[in-house]
């Protein structure tokens, strides 16, 4: 290229090493690895469970990544438990966590307005330069945009791109290149440290050890994430995030789902906004709950939507399948709940779609 056409090339907002984003995905305390064997003609496959509920414990893992590929902030996870100076876990468990992973509690074990706060009050300036634009990208999750965090954010000159709603799967890097890969090897890990453990005579397992084994396997998964510095690269590019603004790369972009993009007329296109009531709540965004087995994730869902229609929706839905209409409004939800769970078993596949606004309630 020659030197006039570089210095002509419209100067890039923000540089792709103060390009970030962050997201939240559930990790349990065990996992089922799904598959068994056994010798051909066996009469019997002995099959090893984990103890009773240890799938639906769950720690929150938050994960940051960077528009060059380079991971400059270390993992997040959320236990349960008090916190601050009363956490007794921390002072009994803290010198037994994997070094290189920030550990927090809170009462549900889920980031929120006040944990999110202060991560960009004092995480975020650690690797934002004072003089540098810097580009947030995020989902559009109701505390990411309430009023002190959106103080918090402007205190810091920080420019945020919200990823529309639904479209999470398709426009933001952690979901569309990242989390999988985690999760895939976040399952792998939790298997090898537990045939670790039991090597060397462990039996019983308590919530601390369990604490204590998450922090080691996403210690580990976080290693193996830095070097993929390529492919956190290219996910930034394939959703269009930072391509150059000259339209050189605009060729480099593949969002899921779509074969031609035309960029014709974006000059002149209006600023899309996102209202308040559009806020993707943090149980309806399928990419925070996509950790282990889909029936479970689909239950998540369902009871959320469930508990957030009135006692008159619930009743219309629980008599179209010729179910009881009495009681109080969590004894339909456990109905109704119940229901679903039982048509789940005995389909391979079912789908539950419920539209409260629109009162609309399908069963396929």
């Amino acid at each position: 290229m020659e030197i006039n056409s570089i210095l002509e090339t419209p100067r890039r907002r923000f540089e792709k090493r103060y390009t970030l984003n962050v997201d939240e995905t559930p990790v349990p305390f065990s996992i089922d690895s799904g598959s068994t064997w056994e010798l051909q003609g066996a009469k019997s496959v002995p099959v090893k469970t984990p103890r009773s509920g240890w799938d639906k414990r769950k720690a929150t893992l938050i994960l940051y990544i960077f528009g060059d590929g380079i991971c400059r902030l270390q993992p997040t996870l959320i236990f349960h438990g008090e916190s601050g100076e009363k956490s007794r876990i921390s002072k009994a468990e803290q010198h037994l966590y994997a070094p290189g992973i920030k550990v927090i509690y809170n009462t549900h074990a889920y980031n929120n307005e006040e944990l999110f706060k202060l991560w960009v009050e004092e995480d975020l300036p650690t690797v934002k330069a004072e003089t540098r634009d810097f580009l947030l990208v995020m989902d559009a999750v109701a505390f990411h945009l309430s009023p002190p965090v959106k103080d918090a954010v402007c205190k810091q000159n920080i420019t945020t791109a919200l990823v529309p709603v639904g479209c999470t799967g398709m426009l933001q890097p952690l979901d569309t290149a990242v989390n999988k890969l985690i999760k895939d090897w976040i399952r792998e890990l939790i298997l090898d440290y537990e045939l670790e453990q039991e090597r060397k005579g462990k039996t019983r397992w308590s919530v601390s050890d369990r604490r204590i084994m998450t922090t080691w396997v996403i210690a580990r998964a976080f290693e193996r994430l830095k070097t993929k510095k390529d492919l956190i690269e290219k996910a930034f590019l394939d959703v269009g995030i930072t391509v150059r603004p000259d339209g050189s790369q605009d060729n480099l972009i593949r969002i899921k789902g779509i074969d031609e993009i035309d960029f014709t007329g974006w000059e002149t296109a209006s600023e899309i906004t996102i209202k308040s009531e559009e806020l993707v709540s943090r149980l309806c965004d399928e990419e925070e709950l996509s950790f282990g087995p889909e029936d479970e994730l689909d239950e998540d869902i369902l009871i959320y939507s469930l508990k957030k229609m009135t006692i008159p929706q619930l009743k219309q839905l629980a008599s179209r399948n010729s179910l009881t209409v009495k009681g109080r409004k969590d004894d339909i939800v456990e109905q109704l709940q119940q229901y679903y769970a039982k048509e789940r078993s005995q389909n391979d596949c079912i789908t539950v779609q419920i539209d409260v606004e629109e009162d609309v309630f399908t069963v396929d």
